[in-house]
């Protein structure tokens, strides 16, 4: 499947600094098999930035739902529609997606504040770099093996605000 250019589908009009989803879909579907990609580089196409002055934002799509939505941002001083089957940018397939990985699983999701129990004493998390760098300064190996036990035991002592 070679590039295809990517059009507006419906009538659109994005307001002076804000930003705008459209929705647009891909030209001339035909010829396409059921071994074609539809996952590509959405690109701005250059005479559309040229005289609309809007920005495209230069995603990885999926086009097998025959719609992509399109992000448009303003940032000239007048509004701007975008009148439905404008073109607007170009579609690329992308042929070979590397090795995709369930963030869920190799890095269980934590809150804000939040550090893991683990007890690998080789990781500070970044909000205690500075205090353990600076309490460590003069301790040896035992001591500072102690020292991060506490922090991994106790992160709440060290992440909130301490109120009087």
């Amino acid at each position: 499947m070679s590039s295809r250019r990517v059009i507006a589908l419906e009538t659109i009009l994005v307001p002076v600094g804000h930003e705008a989803v459209i929705k647009s879909g891909l030209t001339n579907r035909t010829g396409i098999t059921g071994k074609d990609s539809f996952v590509g580089i959405l690109t701005p196409e250059k005479s559309f930035l040229e005289k609309h002055c809007l920005a495209i934002a230069k995603t990885l799509v999926d086009a097998t739902n025959q719609i992509i939505y399109t992000r448009l941002y303003n940032p000239g001083p007048v509004e701007v529609r975008v009148y439905k089957y404008t073109h607007m940018a170009l579609f690329t397939p992308v042929s070979r997606i590397g090795p995709t990985i369930n963030l869920c699983q190799q890095n269980p999701a934590q809150h804000v504040n939040q550090v893991t129990t683990d007890t690998d004493t080789s990781i500070v998390p970044e909000h205690l770099q500075l205090v353990f760098d600076r309490g460590c300064k003069h301790l040896k190996g035992e001591q500072v093996e102690k020292i991060l036990k506490i922090y991994f035991k106790e992160p709440k002592l060290f992440s909130e605000t301490r109120r009087s």
